[in-house]
């Protein structure tokens, strides 16, 4: 007996593969456009993180908001200093 082609033996993987390509695709474009309304604002993504942050859990310590962006202190830090800076936080 023939040995099944690799689109035979998982026809529903090979269906579905232009599929996938086309939903990363579609992800990359729509996270280039994110970014870049991001630094049109004037943000680069960490303070977008911490005022997304803010939005969402209401007022947070520095702490708090570094445990939720994944930030190590320093970086949360110059963060903050930055939304300071642009009256977007209040210390």
């Amino acid at each position: 007996m023939p040995k099944k082609q690799a689109h035979e033996q998982h026809p529903r993987l090979y269906y579905r593969t232009p599929a996938v390509v086309g939903d990363v695709e579609e992800s990359s474009r729509v996270r280039l456009l994110v970014e870049q309304s991001i630094t049109s604002a004037g943000l680069c993504l960490t303070d977008f993180a911490a005022l997304e942050a803010l939005l969402h859990k209401g007022p947070l310590t520095i702490t708090q908001i570094q445990e939720k962006v994944l930030l190590v202190s320093g970086s949360m830090t110059a963060a903050i200093d930055r939304l300071e800076k642009r009256g977007l936080v209040a210390g």
